[in-house]
């Protein structure tokens, strides 16, 4: 689970979406400003820049970054072509400052070698040098100076950010005691896990650490009765374009956040969720507090207890906030999943490596992360030095199953907090019984376990025998119960039991949890696509007017020999076989609904519009023509490449950074005015845009700057901003052709289908696009058909 603020589908099936990260812009200004990157071995690059003009590339690289990266076909090439980026930009962004290649170079040499980078950025006040604060430095620059440091042994890189001219650090009567663990009501009800990050915390500060639970950061000093904590670690709500924090009961702007967490008096504040570290950190420094931790972008929780197990394990032992911050890196690279930490944003108001001392520590390696007592862990100690942090699902999806991608669990970790060995293996059994069968476990056993990292995620571990026909039939929603046993030894430390509903197979959600599974119920093998392709045969034929022609996917490398296979196809379906419209069948589960396979549409001769596109999909890709669906808000429809080489031209396009940078904006609010123009000026049989705009999105929505947030990002799924800008230009040149497959049985001509999907495409607003689904990308990754049964049929 991510910490960020939830996004939610209406149940109406219309696709709008309710994001809470709404708020004002802050675009920068025409500032000129000092920026300073120095290595800790004293090695510099100093440059002069211009916020209007680093903006728009803090824009593009914190997107892509978020986006982009992981969508080229050549994992080998991906790499190499991001970190020349990663370099140029760097090289782009000095000569812009006046400095020269070379200087560049030499500094890159000498980061190689140390590993530690401390940004300085200037602070008069947030409208000036904001582009620099928001500006992913620790990303760009570990892109930067990978080559040299892999020349150095593949030496870690550290990144810290100094904020030159806030205020000095509060002084205080009284010397600065204990740390405390908060939580507000908001993150607890968004359901936020964090018993296994406060317990890792309190096993590396070796004290008791309060937890609480409040309604506003004022009520702090009064429930944890320290009068100025040393540390205080917040587990938040926030969004960065939001500014709602709850504080004395009120929302508050960030600067009143972070005036009010300074005000409690802790040297150091973490705060444990996403987005934080761009603006409420270094507003936090600003106000007086010494340190400030936060997230440049997404962070998962499963990875928080290591990395800031490390971090204050070394913070206690040493005092020294750079080497903690290098010794949770390093706790989290022996992560299987690192970059589920994100980019961790540190903000001193004090140099942190500007001493000899401090640059000496620096060039030490980090301290090591796997434990180093050899004395057995009490069985009496066991439970506590093993929280488990396990949330199982409310509904159980077998898309999700079927693809690997978890579905049981919402997280599910074990955290090892206490050093010390344990004497047995750790078994974990799941067990899940419907009542109708004899109950279905699963047992997993860590027979070595937290030798080489103190913590094992198992949320995509567990796989359940689900390979019964009870589970790939149709039908209704099973109630079953799922139970979780975690022993250690004779020594049971974890028990759980929870209903969960088992969804129809053929239920797709609509959520972050199965909207991109959608390719799972494209059939290109199901029986009655046979049957189309074998029908659309004579079609085929006459249309190019070739006795022996027949479907050959892309071998003739020609835009109309694939456009006339997909006309044959059309022909067959709207000609011979007379499919009908229909509403989608009811279901009973939120942000969800249930999709026929080919066979019970031809049974029932009719569809919805999302049921046809992905049948016209299956039948093309049973023929070798790459196709993709098109979500709108409320709608589907379908469309294909014109040549394999135009699909692949799209994707490594998409790589263009400075293309992105120069010509993509933040979303705009959407203007009623506007959407009453697009709606009198649909076309279209029942007008398409219409269709799409008929609803207006509620004010959140239309204002909101980060709503992207809430679509999925996978490599197969292209929702973005850019990516919609990028889809109507392959659009344009002929590469991407789009049909409204709704007009199959409104008995409208193909002609008519391209140009209205295509205007549909042109003229949607961003925030009513919800992204288009690249199947042969989803297939290369894994996404594969479901096996589904229909009268004893399997799709």
């Amino acid at each position: 689970m991510a910490r960020s603020p939830v996004q939610k589908r209406s149940n109406t099936g219309d696709g709008q979406v309710v994001d809470k990260s709404s708020g004002p812009k802050r675009m920068p200004g025409r500032n000129v400003y000092e920026i300073v990157l120095r290595e800790s071995g004293g090695a510099t690059l100093t440059a002069k820049v211009l916020d209007s003009v680093l903006y728009p590339k803090a824009l593009a690289w914190t997107r892509l970054l978020s986006s982009d990266r992981g969508r080229q076909v050549d994992v080998t090439t991906e790499d190499e072509s991001w970190r020349k980026r990663g370099l140029d930009t760097l090289h782009e962004l000095a000569a812009a400052g006046k400095v020269a290649p070379g200087v560049v170079d030499a500094f890159i040499k000498a980061v190689g070698v140390s590993g530690v980078v401390q940004v300085e950025l200037p602070w008069e006040k947030e409208s000036i040098g904001y582009a620099a604060r928001v500006f992913p430095w620790e990303q760009l620059i570990a892109l930067a100076t990978k080559d040299e440091r892999m020349k150095q042994g593949n030496r870690p890189i550290t990144v810290v950010r100094f904020l030159k001219g806030a205020e000095s650090p509060h002084a205080r009567p009284a010397p600065r005691t204990g740390a405390v663990f908060a939580i507000t009501n908001e993150a607890a009800k968004l359901g936020y896990h964090f018993d296994a990050e406060h317990g890792a915390i309190q096993a590396a500060l070796a004290e008791d650490l309060p937890l609480l639970t409040v309604a506003s950061l004022d009520e702090i000093p009064g429930k944890s009765g320290v009068a100025n904590p040393r540390h205080l670690h917040l587990v938040v709500e926030y969004c960065d374009t939001s500014e709602s924090l709850v504080t004395s009961g009120k929302e508050a702007t960030n600067e009143q956040i972070a005036g009010a967490v300074a005000a409690i008096g802790p040297e150091l504040v973490v705060y444990s969720a996403c987005y934080t570290g761009k603006r409420l950190a270094p507003l936090t420094v600003a106000k007086g507090v010494k340190v400030a931790i936060g997230f440049h972008g997404i962070v998962m929780e499963p990875s928080l207890p290591v990395f800031f197990g490390a971090f204050y394990q070394v913070l206690r032992q040493q005092a020294d906030v750079l080497a903690a911050m290098r010794a949770g890196l390093a706790a989290n690279d022996l992560q299987p999943i690192p970059g589920d930490l994100g980019a961790v944003v540190l903000w001193s108001a004090e140099s942190l490596i500007t001493t000899p001392a401090a640059a000496a520590r620096s060039m030490k390696a980090p301290p090591d992360a796997t434990e180093k007592n050899d004395a057995i862990i009490a069985a009496g100690e066991l439970e506590a030095a093993l929280p488990v942090s396990c949330t199982i699902e409310e509904t159980l999806n077998y898309s999700v199953l079927h693809n690997s991608r978890g579905g049981l669990f919402k997280t599910f970790v074990i955290t090892k907090v206490k050093e010390g060995k344990l004497e047995h293996p750790v078994e974990i059994t799941v067990s899940l019984d419907t009542g109708l069968d004899r109950p279905v476990s699963c047992r997993y056993c860590l027979r070595k376990p937290f030798e080489t990292s103190p913590q094992h995620d198992l949320a995509a571990s567990i796989i359940l025998p689900l390979g019964s026909q009870l589970l790939r039939q149709r039908g209704e929603t099973i109630l079953g119960t799922v139970e979780v046993t975690i022993k250690c030894g004779p020594v049971q430390i974890f028990h759980e039991m929870q209903p969960i509903k088992l969804l129809p197979c053929d239920e797709w959600r609509d959520d972050e949890t199965g909207r991109h599974l959608l390719p799972s119920f494209i059939f290109p093998r199901d029986p009655s696509v046979r049957e189309v392709i074998t029908t659309a045969q004579p079609y085929l034929r006459a249309l190019r007017d070739e006795p022996q022609g027949g479907f050959d996917g892309y071998q003739q490398d020609s835009t109309r020999a694939v456009i006339l296979q997909t006309r044959a196809i059309w022909s067959a379906l709207q000609h011979t076989y007379r499919l009908d419209y229909v509403n989608p069948p009811p279901t009973y589960t939120k942000s969800s609904q249930r999709l026929r396979t080919p066979e019970e549409i031809f049974r029932a001769k009719r569809g919805t519009c999302i049921e046809l596109a992905l049948m016209l999909a299956a039948c093309w890709e049973h023929v070798g023509i790459l196709p993709v669906i098109f979500l709108t808000r409320g709608h589907a429809f379908a469309g294909f490449w014109t040549s394999s080489s135009a699909r692949l031209d799209f994707i490594v396009g998409l790589a263009n950074l400075m293309q992105h940078a120069e010509t993509v904006e933040p979303t705009e609010a959407v203007n009623p005015a506007k959407i009453a123009t697009l709606i009198a000026r649909s076309t279209g049989a029942g007008g398409l845009l219409r269709r799409v705009l008929a609803e207006p999105l509620s004010d959140k929505t239309a204002t909101t700057q980060g709503r992207n947030d809430g679509k999925v990002k996978e490599p197969w799924m292209f929702a973005e901003d850019h990516h919609l800008s990028a889809i109507r230009s392959a659009v344009e040149d002929g590469a991407l052709v789009p049909l409204e497959t709704t007009y199959i049985p409104l008995q409208r001509p193909y002609a008519e289908s391209l140009r209205d999907a295509g205007d549909l495409l042109a003229q949607v607003p961003p925030p009513y696009f919800d992204g288009m689904l690249d199947v042969q990308s989803a297939r290369e990754k894994g996404v594969t058909p479901l096996s589904i049964i229909f009268q004893g049929i399997v799709a």
